[in-house]
């Protein structure tokens, strides 16, 4: 017998022979002991791996025995089950009801199993033709076997009229009763148009992974099989497939956990690359471990080399990604100590993703989102930021020319001149030169600034023209770089004009100081006097009309910012959107106020029409030497860039895409992107996934993911968590130890035994709390705990 499950089993265990002639009659006359080896035949062109035949509250070990021999023989028969099909009469709502209950008792024990004939001969059903609830469990417990029951359920659970013998005659509360007391281990339906019905009303009740739905050919003319009767031929019939050992202990498993029981073969992917087996040496000694298509675990002491086993099967590489050196030098070293040589056996390109132990916690605590490989190729493109900061740089710059405004203007009330008044009324020695020219120089920024802004205009425009426009939007677009071309020609000669006019001025100026300097080495000292007066005079007139001037131009100042929200970018992948957004979510004049108060003292406020250079200086933040308006704005700035930055996050569909998601969730999400990815090939290899995650998201979120994973690509997990290994249900276990200073291996499903070793034993005695795991898989009655 193989170790772990390669493929689907196909199942039958409704099956009627001639001992249910009492109840039956004629419909079973055929099924007789000479007649077994059409059975066979029947089920060997079905191909049936697992069968059991079930006669009404009786049991023919002869017929059992001769069934049986078919495992040894060339067909498709693995595993032959002894079973009966029990009538249980239950009570329910002061009514009594008879149900038909088939029951599947283990193999294991040849002579318990001889006994059930003579027993059930002994105790036959005396009430209403059926036993009592509490008769039926004492016979149970007469027999003494491990046993599966499974309630006929042949009507649709939604149907309005209940069937004869079917489990839900009971009553919904029974039902439910039945079910949330796992009374049994499936119940079986009869057709494909029942499977659809039942599941959606699984669905929404949410009873999916409560109830185990499983058919029964129900046949009763072999000939026939696998229809029913002669009367009610069938083309075919939606038999049932375990994912399972053919074992009574592989079909309890099977029975205990919904995703092992399909209607297809469909376990396992057909197209993924998979590893058929691990192998490595250890001294003389060669390992050859058979892997399963779906969830590998690995377990055992923390010194016998588990992780180096994944990093030594990968050769120390991850996808993009090596060891560090001392990682691999150490493992290395271990391997030679023990000489132990296992060689590289998964190449990077097999390896869909390689967790390492705890680094999926690291991945969301150092914020790698977007820069691990797996999570950045569904993240949108980042946000383009400069429309966004150019609205808000252009009202830093109103307010920073405000100020400046402000503050010239106060400095120059400060410089008005203090002279003394010339009254000799001497008449005048010479000429005296007054030198104001540079007054009527005229300023180009305004003028330049224009400029500087169209060239933005223009350089924008040119990255739109470059992305994926319309024709007429590209001509309307080109049209209108033309009309900006022509405008900042416009101002460039503007500014040019200013700037020689300013020249030439600058040459008079130049001419009329040097004629006064010349000049002033020739006359008295009076006349020095009369002159300076003069000068004195006519530079307070200019100061005065300057003053005059810049008060006129200093206009009243509001912060303003018109509300613009900032659009993120998004990408939905099944339940999650992916955001690249940036680390605000709109400007307006709120976030201006704000921007400004991160720059200022705590509880500090600028008065608009008060502030002075002074008082703007003692409120600044970490103020330095550098002159008080530069480094205001280069303040904003660098707060401005900080909040531009771009940030990625992932979302609920529905939530709001500026919402923050709970960090609790991030292990979630992550592990469900890697269950919905189907298209990318490829092994995924994981270091104790428990660790970080709590014991409640393990059970009701974590396993499940895993159990999808297993579907689509072979997985190979070092845990120490039952969990893991138990309600995970995994399709096969490696456990490895250390005996006389060399490795020993052991491995198989879990239900997998051998003389050697029991697997369920194995996890029992070598993971904490793992007896606990399987005790909730191995369930009521009385049913034996030895494993």
């Amino acid at each position: 017998m193989e170790k772990i499950a390669v493929n689907g089993l196909k199942l039958d265990l409704h099956i009627h022979s001639a001992v249910s002639s009492s109840k039956d009659g004629s419909k079973v006359k055929n099924n007789t002991l000479d007649n077994v080896p059409l059975l066979v035949q029947k089920l060997n062109e079905q191909g049936v791996n697992v069968c059991s035949i079930t006669d009404h509250d009786s049991f023919s070990y002869d017929m059992y025995l001769a069934l049986k021999q078919a495992e040894n023989t060339d067909n498709s028969i693995q595993k032959v089950l002894p079973g009966v099909e029990f009538s249980v009469c239950f009570s329910s709502n002061g009514s009594e009801r008879v149900i038909h209950i088939i029951a599947i008792f283990s193999d294991e024990d040849e002579t318990k199993v001889r006994s059930i004939e003579n027993l059930l001969k002994t105790t036959p059903p005396n009430y209403l033709h059926a036993y009592k609830e509490e008769d039926f469990l004492d016979l149970l417990r007469k027999i003494d076997i491990n046993t599966i029951l499974i309630a006929h359920q042949k009507n649709t659970l939604t149907s309005k009229q209940a069937r004869k013998n079917d489990a839900n005659i009971l009553g919904n509360k029974k039902f439910l009763e039945f079910v949330y007391t796992d009374y049994f281990e499936a119940f079986e339906f009869r057709n494909r148009r029942n499977e659809v019905l039942n599941k959606n009303f699984l669905i929404q009740n949410k009873l999916d992974d409560k109830i185990r739905f499983v058919t029964g050919t129900d046949c009763h003319d072999w000939s026939v099989y696998p229809s029913e009767t002669p009367d009610e031929i069938i083309d075919s019939f939606p038999y049932t497939y375990i994912k399972c050992l053919p074992t009574f202990r592989g079909l309890v498993m099977a029975m205990t956990d919904h995703t092992r029981m399909k209607v297809v073969d469909s376990f396992f992917t057909a197209t993924r690359y998979t590893l058929p087996s691990i192998n490595f040496t250890n001294g003389d000694s060669n390992f050859e471990i058979p892997l399963s298509k779906g969830i590998n675990v690995i377990i055992g002491d923390n010194s016998v080399g588990k992780s180096l086993l994944l990093h030594a099967l990968t050769g120390y590489i991850k996808p993009k990604s090596l060891l560090p050196t001392s990682v691999v030098a150490g493992y290395k070293k271990y391997l030679k100590e023990h000489k132990l040589s296992i060689p590289k056996q998964i190449t990077e390109e097999h390896i869909f993703c390689f967790d390492m132990q705890g680094e999926v916690r690291i991945k969301f605590e150092e914020n790698k989102l977007n820069r691990t490989e797996f999570l950045e190729k569904y993240f949108p493109a980042s946000i383009e930021s400069t429309a966004y900061k150019a609205l808000v740089e252009s009202e830093i710059s109103r307010m920073i020319d405000y100020l400046s405004q402000k503050f010239e203007f106060a400095s120059k009330v400060k410089k008005l001149g203090q002279f003394e008044i010339e009254i000799n009324e001497e008449n005048a020695e010479s000429l005296t030169f007054v030198n104001n020219i540079g007054y009527g120089k005229q300023k180009s920024t305004p003028f330049s600034d224009i400029v500087l802004q169209i060239e933005n205009i223009i350089t924008q425009l040119g990255n739109i023209i470059k992305m994926n426009l319309d024709t007429e939007d590209v001509d309307s677009i080109q049209s209108t770089i033309e009309t900006f071309s022509k405008m900042k020609e416009k101002y460039d000669t503007k500014t040019c004009l200013i700037e020689n006019e300013n020249s030439r001025m600058e040459v008079v100026s130049g001419v009329i100081r040097k004629k006064t300097t010349q000049h002033k080495k020739s006359i008295s000292d009076a006349q020095k006097r009369r002159s300076a007066f003069a000068e004195n005079t006519a530079e307070l007139k200019n100061q005065v009309v300057e003053l005059v001037t810049a008060s006129r131009s200093i206009h009243p100042y509001t912060p303003s910012i018109v509300q613009t929200q900032i659009r993120a970018n998004t990408n939905r992948v099944c339940d999650y959107e992916f955001v690249s957004k940036l680390q605000i979510d709109e400007i307006n004049t709120e976030y201006f106020l704000s921007l400004i108060s991160r720059t200022l003292k705590s509880g500090k406020k600028i008065d608009w029409e008060t502030i002075t250079e002074k008082r703007l200086q003692d409120m600044l933040l970490k103020y330095d030497d550098t002159p008080v308006l530069q480094f205001f704005n280069n303040a904003l700035h660098m707060l401005l860039e900080e909040d531009l930055r771009p940030k990625n996050s992932i979302i609920y569909q529905g939530m709001d895409k500026y919402a923050e998601l709970s960090s609790g969730l991030d292990a979630k999400i992550y592990f469900d992107l890697l269950s919905y990815e189907t298209l990318q090939d490829g092994i995924y290899i994981i270091d104790q996934p428990e660790d970080n995650i709590s014991q409640s998201a393990i059970r009701n979120y974590l396993l499940d993911r895993f159990k999808t994973m297993g579907e689509n690509r072979q997985v190979i997990m070092v845990t120490h968590n039952p969990q893991f290994i138990v309600n995970l249900d995994i399709d096969n276990l490696i456990f490895l130890s250390q005996k006389d200073g060399k490795i020993a291996v052991q491995s198989g499903a879990l239900e997998y035994n051998c003389p050697e070793y029991n697997i369920l034993d194995i996890v029992a005695q070598n993971i904490d709390g793992g007896l606990d795991s399987i005790k909730k898989r191995w369930k009521r009655y009385e049913k034996t705990s030895d494993l």
